[in-house]
């Protein structure tokens, strides 16, 4: 459990399939990159699944990415 603060911009929901080849700031990373390419948030999740297998992940990749506020206020 955690409390959702106006400065969480998003979340990431994911299996271990992702954790155990990720950091959670590679992903955070990641998901920023993508949110100023302007991709949906679709493919941002697909994209971060797809990040996690190259990286060398052998599990199944299950990738929900969660946007908590406009995507104008990203940097």
């Amino acid at each position: 459990e955690f409390e959702i603060t106006p400065e969480i911009e998003f979340f990431v929901l994911a299996c271990d399939g992702l954790w155990d080849t990720i950091t959670s700031q590679e992903a955070v990373t990641h998901v920023r990159e993508k949110l100023l390419q302007n991709l949906s948030m679709k493919d941002i999740s697909y994209s971060l699944a797809d990040l996690a297998i190259r990286s060398g992940s052998l599990d199944n990749v299950s990738v929900v990415v969660t946007l908590l506020q406009d995507r104008s206020s990203i940097t």
